[in-house]
């Protein structure tokens, strides 16, 4: 069934019966892009084992060679050289992501946003806190986002779940976990050899040994990581090597490997020990080899199954008796197929996505954990982390500090170059001889350098964070910061949005991460135009919160399509939330408003205007008059606010608001 009209539509009914309809067609309609490895090798065989469920509609080949032409090897298929051929293309119901992990996230959502279903080659995506943005892209947009971790369908591994199924083990106390490979020339000049974002061995290999531990005991309570570069002595270009140990409670060690310095005849994959027994396995799963060398095509006899050469060994040791071991044959095989198999009911509605976006996100976590502690030297305990979590929120003192530039002057000092930062910028080479800052290597930050001396000393069983937004003529980071007291960083929100009012405020019974987001005109305008967000006490992006009209402001270089202002966001016990917003145009000058919204849905449960009440607050009610500190009303950005609500809260059976312009609070019946 084709439905190419309600594509092109907008709205959630709309998009609801899209779904219905694509239940019943015979097949979805899938666009690969990208023509590399991955796409021939783990995407499109699978895709093509599925006729009943899935069409390879279109590849997107950007650049085609006469011995690697996509439009050769499958003419059936549309050949598309960008991928916006894709999202414009209403009969693509299914994009699969094969191309280098920087590209992901862009193109991730935007297809989301086009109204496709989404699968992701891992790495997902190069931060935990893109891939939180992601899932929240797909549950707005009502699209499935699934991300391609296949490894969970590699018979070692369905055979090493069945012996822990089977108490073979007992308790398990380490678990090891490999993927060595002896490769010590410098690797061949591709984009893995470049020192890009979600580059190195952590990231390609390591991704897929995290992810079925994951699977298996979920997310570790320690975490300690060894990375580097083996073939290079340890130094230039990314890594590749990592040794990660995730420390579960009790007595689970479990030591994940990737390394390309193994001189051995069989490369070690598992080995499992615990208090009745231990299970030792060496090489990979077969199903890559065989198709990247063509002896074996999926459907083929043998395809997938494991040679007895390569069947692991179970001891078992049993009433204090010598151990005893014997040949455990690996299971028979599922292949990769299942993955899709499991999309395909997902697609209809009969399933869950064979690997959910959270999971990936939930490994990034753990590898930036383990790329932090590689940095720093130190084992990592996230939950030591300044969460607002029910065992210190109600006793964390909070110094929630808008901070402007002037009142952090004092503090910026040039530290000692840090061990987890790639260089410190000096302020004279900056472009603002005020602020000298660190910038990563991992990820685009550069929070800045801080000298905090506590007074009193804080209390180390009462641990007090320093909430910071910062602010100023050229901030050089401008989103919400959190630091303990001796100046060590602790969690950034992401680049480049400002934020405003950052700190933990209460929702649904629960503490939560509260910032606005967006664009500020600083004073004497001070004003703006922007978002809210919630996280909660991992750090996840639960809720953002919009406000986007009918405002007529035209504001140069606004880059969210919501109108909340930046002076106050108050979470109330009804969990509702309370802001203000300003409505610039010709006639009416700057409508000051404040609003009350459903912070599930963005709805407006109530509103306030001021010019709906002249009558009240005339003009000439205002300390300020037109023209002051520069807001003559020439220009939007120099529209005059004559209130200019600063806070609101519940007051009685209504609210109340400050007015800066007034130099007066308001009450408000509701």
């Amino acid at each position: 069934m084709t439905v190419t009209t309600t594509r092109k539509a907008s709205g959630n009914c709309i998009y609801q019966l899209l779904d219905l309809n694509m239940a019943s067609k015979t097949a979805f309609n899938v666009a690969v892009v990208g023509y590399g490895l991955s796409a021939k090798v783990f995407h499109i065989p699978y895709i093509l084992a599925l006729p009943e469920d899935f069409h390879l509609y279109a590849i997107v080949q950007r650049t085609p060679q006469p011995h690697d032409d996509a439009s050769k090897e499958h003419p059936k298929a549309k050949i598309w050289r960008s991928v916006e051929d894709v999202y414009q293309d209403p009969a693509v119901d299914v994009v699969v992501l094969t191309t280098i992990p920087e590209t992901h996230f862009d193109f991730t959502k935007t297809a989301l946003e086009h109204g496709k279903h989404v699968v992701v080659e891992k790495p997902f995506v190069p931060s935990s806190q893109e891939a939180n943005e992601l899932a929240d892209v797909a549950e707005k947009t009502g699209k499935l986002l699934a991300v391609y971790q296949n490894r969970r369908w590699d018979a070692d591994y369905l055979t090493l779940r069945q012996i822990l199924d089977e108490g073979s083990l007992g308790d398990v106390v380490e678990f090891e976990t490999h993927f060595d490979r002896h490769r010590p020339d410098p690797p061949a000049d591709n984009w893995k050899a470049r020192d890009a974002p979600a580059n190195g061995a952590i990231y390609d290999l390591g991704t897929h040994l995290i992810d079925q531990v994951y699977n298996l005991y979920g997310l570790p309570q320690r975490v300690t990581g060894f990375v580097g570069n083996q073939r290079r002595g340890g130094h230039g270009g990314p890594h590749d090597s990592c040794t990660v140990l995730l420390h579960y409670p009790g007595p689970l060690l479990v030591t994940v490997k990737a390394g390309v310095v193994s001189p051995e005849v069989e490369q070690l994959r598992y080995w499992i020990r615990g208090t009745k027994g231990s299970f030792k396995k060496f090489h990979l799963d077969v199903q890559e080899t065989q198709l990247r060398s063509g002896t074996h095509r999926l459907g083929d006899e043998g395809f997938g199954v494991d040679p007895e050469s390569s069947y692991g060994f179970l001891t078992t040791v049993v009433d204090g008796e010598p151990p005893s071991r014997e040949t455990y044959p690996t299971v028979a095989p599922v292949t990769y197929v299942e993955y899709y198999r499991g999309l395909a009911k997902a697609l209809r509605g009969e399933g869950e996505v064979p690997v959910k976006a959270e999971e990936a996100r939930d490994v990034l976590r753990i590898i930036e954990l383990a790329m932090l502690s590689s940095r720093e030297g130190r084992t990592i305990d996230p939950l030591q982390r300044p969460q607002p979590n029910k065992n210190h929120h109600p006793t964390m003192t909070t110094l929630l500090l808008p901070l402007l530039l002037p009142l952090l002057l004092p503090l910026l000092l040039l530290l000692p170059h840090p061990t987890h930062a790639t260089t410190i910028i000096p302020a004279s080479q900056s472009g603002n001889a005020s602020w000298p800052y660190y910038t990563y290597k991992t990820s685009p930050y550069q929070p800045p350098v801080l000298a905090i001396t506590p007074n009193p000393p804080t209390d180390p069983n009462n641990p007090t964070y320093l909430f910071l937004a910062p602010d100023g003529p050229t901030p050089h980071q401008v989103a919400p910061l959190i630091y303990t007291p001796t100046g060590d960083l602790i969690w950034s929100g992401t680049p480049p949005v400002h934020a405003f009012a950052f700190g933990v405020q209460t929702f649904h019974g629960q503490p939560v991460l509260v910032a606005w987001n967006g664009t500020n005109y600083r004073e004497p305008i001070g004003r703006g135009y922007g978002s809210i967000t919630l996280h909660d006490t991992h750090y996840a992006l639960l809720r953002t919160v919009t406000l986007p009209g009918p405002f007529l402001s035209q504001v140069p270089n606004a880059t969210y399509p919501s109108h909340i202002d930046l002076h106050e966001i108050l979470l109330t016990p009804n969990n509702t939330l309370l802001v203000t917003a300003n409505n610039v145009t010709q006639a009416d000058l700057t409508s000051a408003q404040f609003y009350a919204l459903d912070p599930d849905t963005s709805e407006i449960l109530f509103a306030w205007k001021s010019l709906d009440h002249l009558a009240d607050l005339p003009f000439t009610a205002s300390v300020y008059p037109l023209g002051t500190d520069g807001q003559d009303g020439t220009t939007p950005s120099k529209a005059w606010g004559y209130l200019h609500i600063n806070a609101v809260a519940p007051f009685d059976d209504g609210y109340i608001f400050s007015s800066r312009f007034l130099c007066a609070g308001v009450a408000v019946a509701a």
